[in-house]
C-alpha cells in the first residue's frame, strides 16, 4: 500500500469516483522538463483531449495552499485536440513558494457545478477547493460519473 502526502492522498480520494483513461484526458509537461523544478526554471504543459464534446477544467495547486484556476467550463466540442499552457508558446517561471504542487485536470460532458470561491481567481484548497470538487462530483449520478475524466501531475519546485 502506497501512501501519498497531502494533498494528494484527498485528490485521489476525491477523484476516485471517476476516471483516470489517458486515452481520454493527459496533462504533459513539456520537453526537457522533469517534475522537479527550481527557482527561477521555465515551464510548460499540454493538455490532450478525446470527447464527444463537454467541458474543461484545471486548477494548478500551489505549495502553500491556493489553489488558481486556470479553466472553468470551458466548452470542448467533439473530437480530438489539444491545449497548451500557458498559450502563445509563453512559459511559467518556477517562483515561490516552494513545495509539492499538483496539476489538476477534469472533463466532464455535463457541465460540473463548482462554485467559484471566495476570490475570482485563487481559492484555499484546504478548505474550499476539493470539498467543492468532491461535492460537484457527488451530485453527478453514476451514469454521469462514467462520462468524467481526469489527470494529474504532481510538480516538486525547489529554491
Amino acid at each position: 500500500m502506497a501512501i501519498e502526502p497531502w494533498p494528494m492522498c484527498e485528490i485521489k480520494e476525491t477523484l476516485s469516483f471517476v476516471r483516470k483513461d489517458p486515452d481520454k484526458l493527459s496533462l504533459t509537461l513539456s520537453s526537457n522538463v522533469s517534475s522537479q523544478l527550481r527557482k527561477g526554471e521555465n515551464f510548460a504543459f499540454s493538455l490532450d483531449y478525446a470527447s464527444e464534446g463537454g467541458y474543461l477544467y484545471v486548477d494548478y495547486l500551489q505549495a502553500d495552499g491556493v489553489a488558481v484556476k486556470l479553466e472553468r467550463h470551458l466548452k470542448l466540442d467533439g473530437g480530438l485536440g489539444n491545449i497548451n499552457y500557458p498559450a502563445r508558446g509563453k512559459q511559467y517561471k518556477v517562483q515561490e513558494p516552494y513545495g509539492r504542487e499538483i496539476l489538476v485536470s477534469l472533463f466532464s460532458k455535463k457541465q460540473l457545478s463548482i462554485p467559484e470561491l471566495k476570490s475570482i481567481e485563487k481559492v484555499s484548497y484546504e478548505r474550499d477547493y476539493l470539498s467543492a470538487l468532491r461535492s460537484a462530483l457527488l451530485s453527478l449520478t453514476n451514469e454521469e460519473r462514467k462520462d468524467v475524466y481526469f489527470d494529474v501531475i504532481e510538480i516538486i519546485t525547489q529554491e
